[in-house]
């Protein structure tokens, strides 16, 4: 007599995937059979992490619009100013990617035909959606308010972040014109980067290193400069190393297994910074090849050992 034999999964997870086997056996004898599972991630519609925000800047500056997406497969963003799709010259305009789902528009020098509505349409086979918010771009010159040199109200403060997050400066700033914004640090001129965002809305100036790394430590400077005079200030940016000795969340179990049928061992480990991994058979590193083949997603890590 023949019958059925399943096997069911609730909720499965991406440690799941690997090689199945089953024997069924009685007194006459004994037979396997083995099947490969791969665990792929389930479809989702996209959605905003955060959604385009109103930004205003002085002409010439930098301008800065993000958003922060999320969905599978990995949505598109397309970007439009007053309903025309955007093509980015990377010098003027650049699109610039960021981690967990963040894309960045970046205009160069901002000048008043930037100006505008600007929108995003982000789609994937699961859906479209989108978000839209408008950029202001002001004159240096202030109408109607006397000329005066620059000058830095309340200073510049020092700034703490921990590695790998947002180290901000900002300063309020007095000014007409609205002066020109020169950034240091050690020293060194900065320039805007992937990394590197610098903004003034004409009455205030900032700077944003993200992510912040250790070498990030210093004297940061900011001077301000227009025909009437120049003003300049320092603050200390502290960047603070965050440790977590690794841990084993999850543990690896004793495992039997029938002879030339594949094998896997999965564990989950979590520490900062992101932990090394080394594995061992009888005290001796292993290391990938044909017999085994190792495995790391996110936190989880798997050995794979081939026909045992």
């Amino acid at each position: 007599a023949s019958s059925g034999l399943t096997l069911s999964m609730a909720k499965v997870k991406p440690e799941d995937a690997g090689s199945y086997e089953l024997t069924v056996s009685n007194r006459l004898g004994e037979v396997a059979t083995k099947a490969k599972v791969e665990v792929g991630q389930k479809e989702k519609k996209p959605s905003f992490l955060a959604q385009l925000q109103p930004v205003s800047v002085v002409e010439g500056f930098p301008a800065k619009m993000e958003v922060k997406v999320s969905g599978h497969p990995p949505p598109k963003i397309s970007w439009f100013l007053d309903g025309k799709p955007i093509v980015p010259d990377g010098q003027h305009i650049k699109i610039v990617d960021g981690p967990d789902g963040l894309q960045s528009l970046v205009i160069d020098k901002a000048s008043p035909q930037d100006a505008g509505t600007y929108s995003v349409t982000v789609s994937n086979p699961q859906g479209e959606i989108t978000s839209q918010a408008p950029l202001a771009v002001t004159a240096r010159a202030k109408k109607d308010v006397p000329e005066e040199p620059p000058n830095f109200p309340k200073g510049l403060r020092d700034a703490i972040a921990d590695e790998d997050n947002p180290l901000t400066f900002s300063a309020p700033f007095l000014g007409n014109p609205v002066p020109d914004v020169a950034w240091t640090k050690d020293g060194v001129p900065l320039e805007p980067s992937s990394r590197i965002s610098m903004t003034c809305d004409g009455t205030k100036v900032g700077l944003e290193i993200n992510p912040c790394k250790a070498e990030d430590a210093g004297t940061y400077g900011c001077r301000l400069t227009n025909p009437l005079g120049e003003a300049k200030e320092e603050a200390k940016g502290t960047v603070r190393k965050i440790y977590q000795r690794p841990l084993f969340t999850q543990k690896f179990n004793d495992l039997q297994q029938l002879p030339n049928y594949d094998a896997k061992l999965t564990g989950r480990v979590t520490g900062v910074p992101k932990p090394e991994v080394t594995w061992y058979k009888d005290d001796k590193p292993i290391s990938e090849s044909d017999k085994y083949r190792l495995k790391r997603d996110g936190d989880t890590v798997c050995l794979y050992v081939q026909d045992c």
